[in-house]
């Protein structure tokens, strides 16, 4: 069986937008967040908890 690694070679503030526009336009919770962990959360499907300002 053959394993495929994806490698992402953009610039990080790439990665950190992208992540960011996850949350903005997918989470409900985007402005009481103060993570904004992306695909990596708990609500994406991740397994990251979101930190929720109170």
């Amino acid at each position: 069986m053959n394993d495929v690694v994806y490698v992402d070679t953009r610039t990080k503030w790439m990665v950190v937008e992208d992540k960011l526009m996850i949350c903005w336009t997918k989470c409900p919770l985007y402005k009481k967040c103060s993570s904004h962990y992306g695909s990596d959360c708990k609500k994406m499907g991740g397994t990251e908890i979101p930190k929720i300002k109170g």
